[in-house]
């Protein structure tokens, strides 16, 4: 469920490439953020384009974005030009980097560290101290 809020919004820092929307949603019991791109970010966003949902300006910094639905929480970190797209998931202390993709359902959380050229998508649960890398492709159906 989503909605607007009167609540004041994090502030960003200068070097980011969104601002907040005003658009919420909850996640595990944390609010989170819908993200508007200011800039384009290369080579997938133009400026106007809206993201998915960060909970602080921490979950995101470089070329990187959360697309759709996505989702970024708690101490996870999105960076490089790593994706998070349609209704995935980011949380904990988990870290998405360099070109790492993460769609569909797909849930991160715990210490993992996705990077590289990783892909990870469908209905997929990647925790604990997992590490991936490379060229690596998870992909998993119901």
């Amino acid at each position: 469920m989503t909605s607007s809020t009167s609540a004041p919004l994090p502030e960003i820092p200068a070097d980011r490439s969104y601002v907040f929307t005003g658009e919420t949603t909850e996640f595990n019991g944390v609010l989170l953020y819908r993200i508007q791109a200011i800039r384009d970010v290369p080579p997938r966003v133009k400026k106007g384009d809206i993201g998915g949902f960060i909970c602080h300006p921490s979950n995101l910094s470089g070329n990187a974005w959360v697309f759709d639905q996505g989702r970024v929480s708690e101490y996870a970190h999105v960076y490089g030009n790593a994706g998070v797209y349609d209704s995935a998931e980011v949380g904990d202390n988990a870290i998405v980097c360099d070109n790492a993709q993460i769609r569909g359902e797909a849930y991160i959380i715990g210490f993992s560290r996705i990077g590289g050229n990783a892909k990870i998508g469908g209905h997929v649960l990647v925790a604990g101290q997992t590490h991936l890398g490379g060229d690596a492709w998870i992909t998993a159906d119901d």
